[in-house]
């Protein structure tokens, strides 16, 4: 309700200390605590002044210096997908967090812009390598690869 109106975005959500706010928790994470605000982020990142706001203001303070709240928030993402969070590996928190991650990148993706400052970090590496974990584990005698060519071969051959 409150990103959806354009005029109370602009003079409450769309300010520094506000964004700041909402990454600390992500910062903190990276530490060790938990957050649901990814959905936030996503409306946010959805709009020009929010995307421009986390593509190119050195605004937040991560690890002793000052970045851009995209950096936070794919460094943070990454950090999921690589499984690199002890505190939330193998949880169903972890999933959702990252798929809720996942999915504000992917707003920040959905631009030139954004998709020429985050490529960078091979996010859609991380994304293709954890999908083929995934894969693997649930398939775990053969590939996903070879699972679709038998499927295909069984459409044929019942056809």
């Amino acid at each position: 309700m409150l990103c959806e109106r354009t005029e109370c975005a602009a003079d409450c959500l769309y300010q520094t200390p506000v964004i700041e706010a909402l990454l600390a928790p992500v910062v903190a994470l990276l530490s060790a605590q938990q957050i649901l605000i990814a959905d936030i982020l996503a409306r946010i990142a959805n709009t020009d002044r929010g995307l421009a706001l986390f593509l190119h203001e050195k605004n937040l303070v991560g690890h002793g210096e000052r970045t851009f709240a995209a950096h936070i928030i794919v460094q943070f993402t990454l950090r999921l997908l690589n499984e690199a969070m002890p505190s939330l590996c193998e949880s169903d928190v972890s999933h959702t967090l990252c798929g809720a991650f996942i999915f504000v990148c992917q707003q920040m993706y959905n631009t030139c812009e954004g998709l020429q400052v985050l490529q960078t970090y091979g996010l859609h590496k991380a994304i293709a390598a954890a999908w083929k974990k995934v894969q693997l584990q649930h398939f775990p005698t053969q590939s996903y690869e070879l699972m679709v060519i038998n499927c295909t071969l069984a459409k044929q051959q019942s056809g």
